[in-house]
């Protein structure tokens, strides 16, 4: 998980950024989310969901925007365990 991730926001229908905003990552770490149940239970080293929780987002004041706004943050990297891409790695 990187320490950090900017956030951009966005006008809903024109895609205009407005303003972009750097989030924090808490304990500089993230954790590992339970997979399966009692029947299956996938092995960690080969498919695993990692969450983080980032915090910091301050005030912002934006126009008003009848149509409103949406935020947006994307990452790199996916892994081999995705099955409908061409070449996920």
């Amino acid at each position: 998980m990187p320490s950090t991730v900017t956030i951009g926001i966005y006008q809903i229908g024109t895609n205009i950024l407005q303003t972009t905003k750097v989030l924090y990552l808490d304990n500089n770490t993230g954790t590992i989310v339970p997979l399966g149940d009692a029947c299956f239970s996938p092995n960690p080293l080969v498919i695993r969901v990692e969450e983080g929780v980032y915090n910091g987002l301050t005030s912002t004041v934006l126009p008003n925007f009848s149509m409103g706004y949406y935020i947006q943050y994307q990452t790199c990297c996916r892994n081999a365990s995705v099955t409908n891409l061409a070449d996920p790695d």
